[in-house]
C-alpha cells in the first residue's frame, strides 16, 4: 500500500502533536523491545529532554539540531535503542541508535545474493539487525537482516552482485557520538529523522 507525500507528512504531524512541545528521547542498553507499546528494556543510559522538530517535508521529519545529554550515575553500557517519548515519559516511537559504521568488504557478493563478507578481523559488534545498509550493488532500502560473525545478510538480495573491496555503510535509525558510555559521559545526538511508511 502506497500513501501520498501529503497523506505521510500529515501522519508526521500526528507523531509530532502527540509527542508534544519538549519532548523527550531516552536512551537504552540491549536489543529492541518487540514493540514500542512493551516494557522498555535494558538500562536507562541517558535523557535528551526539551526537544522539537521541524515541519514534515517529503514524507520525513527531522530533529531540530543537536542536543547534548550526560550518562547518569551508574549507567554504563553499549546504547542500542531509543524511544522518543512525550514530557511525561509515554513512549511512542522506538528505534535503533548507535554510530555509523563504515566497513570494506573482503571477497564479492554474487548476483542475486545478499550475504555481504568482511575480514575476521573487522569489528560487527557495532552493527545491529535493522540498521540501513548502503553502497555500490546493495538495494535500496536494504537493511541487516542478520549477522554471524564476519558476515552480514541483507533483507534484499543484490540485483549486480558487490565487489570486493567495495565501501559498505551501516546506519542506525538515530545516530550518536559515542557508542559503549560511561557513568558521566556527555552524549551527542547528531541525528534523528522519522519517516512515514508508505512511499
Amino acid at each position: 500500500m502506497q500513501y501520498s507525500v501529503a497523506a505521510r507528512n500529515a501522519e508526521l504531524s500526528g507523531v509530532s502533536t502527540t509527542l508534544g512541545a519538549s519532548s523527550q528521547i531516552l536512551l537504552y542498553t540491549g536489543a529492541v523491545p518487540a514493540n514500542v507499546a512493551a516494557a522498555a528494556s535494558g538500562t536507562l543510559v541517558a535523557t535528551f529532554s526539551g526537544l522539537t522538530y521541524g515541519a514534515p517535508s517529503a514524507g520525513a521529519m527531522s530533529l531540530s539540531g543537536t542536543a547534548t545529554a550526560t550518562a547518569g550515575a551508574g549507567n554504563t553500557g553499549a546504547i542500542g535503542y531509543f524511544r522518543a517519548a512525550t514530557s511525561g515519559g509515554t513512549a511512542h516511537v522506538q528505534g535503533l541508535a548507535g554510530m555509523v559504521q563504515t566497513l570494506t568488504t573482503s571477497a564479492a557478493t554474487a548476483a542475486n545474493n545478499g550475504v555481504l563478507t568482511f575480514a575476521s578481523s573487522v569489528d560487527t559488534t557495532k552493527i545491529a539487525v535493522g540498521m540501513g545498509v548502503s553502497g555500490t550493488g546493495v538495494p535500496s532500502g536494504a537493511t541487516v537482516a542478520a549477522i554471524s560473525g564476519s558476515t552480514v545478510t541483507l533483507s534484499a538480495p543484490s540485483t549486480a552482485g558487490v565487489a570486493s573491496n567495495a565501501t559498505i555503510t551501516f546506519s542506525p535509525e538515530m545516530t550518536l557520538d559515542n557508542f559503549n558510555v560511561v557513568s558521566g559521559q556527555s552524549i551527542t545526538l547528531n541525528s534523528l529523522t522519522l519517516t512515514a511508511a508508505g512511499a
